[in-house]
């Protein structure tokens, strides 16, 4: 648990990563650079305008590589127009290899820790053309994982249903509800119909809303991450009401965090999806355990990061950070003087004699913000996954309310299964530990893998695709600085 400066748009140099390219013509052009001498063989120049003509199925803009005319200059009869185009073609490929491994952004928000290691595809590209192996390079550059690949399928998708006029919105009303009849159940039937073909858009009884629209709506609540009522409030008739535009530039952005991933995950491993607040364990590649969590409100926002769990505490002492004793706990202490005590909270001295500060700690027991368990990792903000006494907060829709850190929903059973391959530590050990209420830290013989990240869109076990609300803000900040990064330096 902790606390930090609220500004959502304060960045760090993300180093000297090429820049991509602006909309129209590449602005790598607006600074020249070395191109390879290389002789592309017809079939090697059809393999790598078809990648740019399909860059926008991989959320990119038509004209994000290269010049709308590139096809004609290639097929130019005029020699030193298919110079100029060869030349525009090898430096919309190399930008392209560089976009796909997330080099597009030049600044990176600091609590973006998950980061794109540097690639410059020079030396690939070389090999590729030389060895005969174009077609193979290409493949290769997307990010290798089924997640990406499930958001590509949905970004297509949508692309198909923009380009089919997308859907209307459902007019402001009194909630609709089974029973509810009228023009705005006929506009609720075809606005599903249009992402749920299971769904018909008109018929006998169309204006009704009847039990089978009451099941699409709650299907529609359930992806969007909404309580699932099968009742149109305000909440999901805003959802409804998102345009198909919106919803492919989500897509795509979080397309683009996937290329953030290293190329390589442990199959064993932890995962947060801070906008879901849900977690996920992987063994070997398969979902074996999942729960409910609880991430940082919009104030005290929990990065993105990889880190790996290399302890558990048991009973934990909380040592609370000075921005929440100053804004939250020291107030009510003042209001009311014996505060601090009914909730098991001590001062304690520290620091060298004569420089010495005074702490705020909160003694283990039922009251402890930590609960009764904390799964420790190594990052610079001083995160951790923790249990919590204040329950209530897994019933929640929104779940974005701590303090930075992630609660929970099942601590004893996450426990239990980091450390199943230690015969010290079998459930009932774990429980007696507990109840005796003595803090203790175990070490994991084999530390486990965890990431926090941030996906708005996903899809999930069942082949759905979701949204969640950006309650950082951080979609448009991506935006912005891909946006930035398309401009020359």
């Amino acid at each position: 648990m902790t606390s930090r400066p609220a500004p959502a748009q304060a960045v760090a140099t993300a180093g000297t990563q090429p820049a991509a390219t602006a909309p129209r013509e590449p602005a790598i052009l607006a600074k020249p650079m070395p191109i390879p001498t290389v002789t592309l063989r017809p079939e090697q120049i059809g393999a790598m305008v078809r990648t740019l003509r399909e860059a926008p199925q991989h959320g990119f803009g038509a004209d994000e590589f290269a010049p709308a005319n590139l096809d004609e200059m290639l097929r130019s009869p005029d020699p030193a127009a298919r110079t100029r185009g060869a030349t525009l073609l090898e430096v919309a490929i190399l930008n392209y290899a560089r976009a796909q491994r997330g080099g597009r952004i030049r600044e990176w928000p600091v609590e973006w820790s998950i980061r794109p290691e540097p690639y410059d595809p020079t030396q690939d590209f070389l090999d590729a053309v030389n060895g005969g192996k174009v077609d193979a390079w290409l493949a290769s550059l997307p990010p290798p994982f089924e997640g990406y690949r499930a958001l590509k399928e949905a970004l297509v998708r949508y692309q198909a249903i923009a380009a089919r006029g997308g859907w209307g919105e459902i007019p402001d009303g009194p909630a609709l509800q089974a029973g509810s009849k009228g023009a705005r159940v006929r506009q609720l039937r075809q606005r599903l119909a249009v992402e749920d073909g299971a769904q018909a858009a008109d018929g006998p009884g169309a204006a009704v809303f009847d039990d089978q629209l009451a099941d699409a709506v709650r299907n529609f609540q359930g992806r969007h991450g909404l309580t699932e009522t099968g009742v149109v409030g305000p909440e999901t008739l805003a959802a409804l009401n998102v345009s198909v535009e919106q919803r492919l530039t989500q897509l795509g952005l979080n397309m683009e965090r996937w290329r953030w991933m290293p190329r390589t995950r442990p199959a064993t491993r932890i995962e947060v999806n801070v906008p879901a607040a849900d977690l996920f364990v992987y063994q070997n590649g398969k979902t074996v355990l999942t729960m409910k969590a609880v991430a940082g409100r919009p104030t005290d926002r929990t990065p993105m990061l990889a880190s790996a769990i290399h302890s558990i505490v048991f009973n934990p002492t909380w040592h609370i950070p000075t921005s929440i004793a100053t804004k939250e706990i020291l107030p009510k202490a003042r209001r009311s003087p014996g505060y601090l005590a009914a909730h098991g909270y001590v001062l304690r001295k520290v620091g060298e004699p004569g420089h010495e500060t005074v702490q705020i700690q909160q003694k283990p027991g039922p009251k402890n913000a930590l609960g009764q368990i904390k799964f420790d990792f190594d990052n610079r903000f001083g995160v951790y996954l923790h249990d919590t006494s204040a329950k209530s907060a897994f019933n929640r829709q929104s779940r974005d309310v701590s303090h930075g850190c992630v609660r929970v929903e099942k601590p004893r059973d996450l426990a239990a299964l980091l450390l199943q391959d230690n015969p010290e530590w079998s459930p009932d050990r774990i429980s007696e530990t507990i109840d005796q209420g003595d803090t203790m830290r175990v070490k994991l013989q084999q530390p486990m893998p965890v990431y926090l990240l941030y996906w708005t869109s996903f899809v999930d076990a069942s082949g759905d695709i979701n949204f969640r609300s950006d309650f950082y803000d951080w979609d448009p900040l991506l935006l912005q600085l891909l946006d930035a990064g398309r401009r020359p330096a």
